[in-house]
């Protein structure tokens, strides 16, 4: 189910010290969730293979087993519960120790309510977008033969292989090649076909890389009691993508890359080290070669193990009609189809801006003609413009937004410019996204 942060959930107590067990039952009660309360290790493991739960708080010190050793005899189960640690004799080793086996939070006796609330809607709210995630998984397999991957050269499928192979650990890759030739796409891929799969699969853009926010979207931020209270991208369960890891500051590659080598980190204002959790998967535009003057070079060491690289679509001209084919098949739900002379059209392009142009292209065309057949004279491919600048831009914002079915992350590190600009130019121009339009 799908609930937001004050929703009801269900809750498991596992509390060595019955009468607080049931203080915390009667105060996440009267917040509407259901609770179940133990007071033992075996009684929580029978509850938890008996029922699911969304979200279990574990106090460490219990009659064997303690919850250290029940967060590790469920940390690998498809639909465990969010877990929370509880304990009267924390130590940073301990809390380490919970994080690295999955535990969403970790909270030192004695603690507030009001602390424990925010734990709690925080834990709910990841199991949500959890959830969220694997809902979609669906839906963004089904769209696989639109993928700028869909590929019948030789070179590229011994690539893809290899990232396929990569995909069944959890080491580091790294994707180089130009922009828009689908290295979000592959990272999306790589992560799908992991063990992680079911987790949630972070992006952060190359816009948002350069911002001064970066250090805190990666590293997170802590209160003043070590709770970190701006969740750190390198803390999730699932896969982390870097969208180009040259936009990143020198300070802050150095940062990730001791996080890294060391499977630790701290957050900004916080003392307490937590440990690197997600799975990384980062980009470089253009050649590693090119790369690794602007790259710190154990950063570069350490994400350049597993290194693939895309080529550019001249490169595979044969995949052309297919990439173009299955996307406006899937754009118009099979209303439009291709003309031979626009097949012809855009075999004949070398498409700088690859998949991504190509894309581009062919969603200006369906928002001209959304059923029939398109021709070569309803392609605008490389046709210089007779318009002044700032519809120039209007029109190119609106086609980059349309071909990435307007998820503004992906269009403002296309169009090179932050997620903020790129709201800020939607609402100068007047745009809405199609209330038919296309998913992200």
């Amino acid at each position: 189910m799908t609930y937001g942060v004050s929703g009801p959930a269900r809750i498991l107590i596992a509390e060595n010290e019955e009468s607080l067990a049931r203080v915390i039952a009667q105060h996440l009660t009267r917040s509407g969730h259901a609770c179940t309360v133990v007071t033992g290790g075996r009684e929580a493991l029978a509850a938890l293979h008996r029922q699911s739960f969304d979200l279990a708080l574990l106090d460490i010190v219990m009659p064997s087993p303690d919850g250290l050793e029940v967060l590790r005899t469920v940390q690998h189960e498809v639909d465990r519960p969010e877990v929370v640690i509880m304990t009267g004799n924390g130590t940073i080793d301990t809390a380490v120790q919970a994080m690295k086996l999955g535990a969403f939070a970790y909270l030192s006796k004695p603690y507030r309510m009001a602390e424990l609330d925010v734990v709690v809607a925080r834990a709910l709210e990841r199991r949500a977008l959890e959830h969220e995630n694997a809902h979609l998984r669906d839906r963004v397999a089904r769209n696989e033969l639109a993928t700028p991957l869909a590929t019948t050269y030789a070179p590229l499928r011994a690539v893809l292989e290899m990232a396929e192979r990569a995909a069944a650990t959890d080491d580091p890759v790294l994707i180089v090649g130009p922009a828009g030739v689908g290295k979000y796409a592959l990272a999306r891929s790589v992560h799908r076909r992991s063990p992680r799969g079911r987790g949630p699969f972070v992006a952060i853009t190359v816009a948002e890389l350069r911002t001064p926010d970066a250090a805190r979207r990666l590293f997170g931020r802590a209160a003043r009691d070590g709770e970190v209270v701006t969740p750190a991208a390198l803390s999730t369960t699932g896969t982390l993508y870097l969208g180009d890891l040259t936009a990143l500051s020198g300070p802050l590659q150095a940062r990730l890359a001791r996080a890294l080598a060391t499977g630790a980190f701290r957050a900004e204002a916080g003392a307490m080290p937590w440990p690197v959790r997600a799975r990384v998967v980062a980009a470089i535009r253009g050649t590693f070669e090119d790369a690794t003057a602007r790259l710190h070079p154990e950063l570069a060491t350490r994400l350049g193990a597993v290194r693939v690289a895309l080529p550019p679509l001249v490169e595979r001209r044969d995949d052309i009609e297919g990439l173009a084919t299955a996307f406006v098949h899937e754009a118009s739900a099979g209303a439009v189809t291709l003309a031979p002379s626009a097949l012809a059209a855009l075999r004949a392009h070398d498409w700088p801006g690859n998949a991504s142009e190509v894309r581009a292209v062919l969603a200006r065309a369906l928002a001209a003609i959304p059923a029939g057949e398109l021709t070569a004279r309803d392609l605008s491919i490389g046709a210089p413009s007779r318009m002044p600048l700032d519809e120039v831009e209007r029109r190119h914002i609106a086609m980059v937004l349309e071909a990435e079915g307007w998820h503004q992350g992906r269009a403002a590190d296309i169009l090179g410019i932050s997620p903020k600009t790129l709201y800020r130019k939607i609402r100068e121009y007047g745009m809405q996204r199609p209330s038919a339009g296309g998913g992200a």
